[in-house]
């Protein structure tokens, strides 16, 4: 996901949370983590600096100070995913050739028709990087984030090992409501200047 689609995507969104990463070696960045409150649709983009690094556990406690009806987002996350029940599901890894990791969410819709439709996917690039972003539903973040997790523990990727995201440091920038609510609802007339 381009960080155009990923703007152009933002207008439905009902939850967005900005947080700023440094980590030696990454770089550093900001990312807008949000959650759509109506269809339960959760996005990471960058919208600053390098892409971030993938170390899912940090970005599910940063998706974790969302809190959706008084619940933390990775709450309803577990939730909506116990909730899938009527269809088994499996998560599949691809390494790539170059080293990138893809991670896609199948399901078993018919398995007489032999239909098991990827309903989720996340890419990891060769540097252990983000650069695609995330969107997804909510409910499929957690299977996700347990498949790389368990690559973590020595089974799989040595080379994402947990260690280099030890240092990764993440920070809520807080947004003004009063400037987002203004952006949102100003006429955005191309060479009209808004005046703030």
């Amino acid at each position: 996901m381009s960080k155009k689609q990923a703007h152009e995507g933002a207008t439905a969104v009902n939850i967005v949370k900005h947080f700023e990463w440094d980590l030696e070696g990454f770089g550093r960045g900001r990312v807008a983590i949000a959650v759509d409150t109506e269809t339960m649709v959760f996005t990471l983009a960058q919208i600053g600096g390098n892409a971030p690094p993938a170390a899912l556990h940090a970005w599910g406690n940063a998706l974790n100070s969302i809190v959706i009806g008084g619940v933390p987002a990775q709450a309803v996350a577990a939730q909506l995913h116990g909730e899938r029940g009527k269809w088994r599901y499996a998560v599949l890894r691809h390494d790539g050739m170059s080293g990138a990791v893809d991670y896609r969410l199948i399901i078993e819709k018919n398995p007489a028709l032999a239909d098991y439709p990827t309903v989720a996917s996340l890419h990891i690039s060769m540097a252990g990087k983000l650069n695609g972003g995330v969107k997804l539903r909510l409910g499929d973040w957690e299977p996700l984030q347990a498949a790389w997790a368990n690559d973590q523990d020595g089974e799989g990727l040595s080379e994402y090992t947990m260690s280099p995201f030890d240092a990764l440091v993440i920070r809520e920038v807080p947004t003004r409501p009063d400037t987002v609510n203004w952006l949102t609802a100003s006429p955005w007339a191309g060479d009209t200047p808004l005046v703030f």
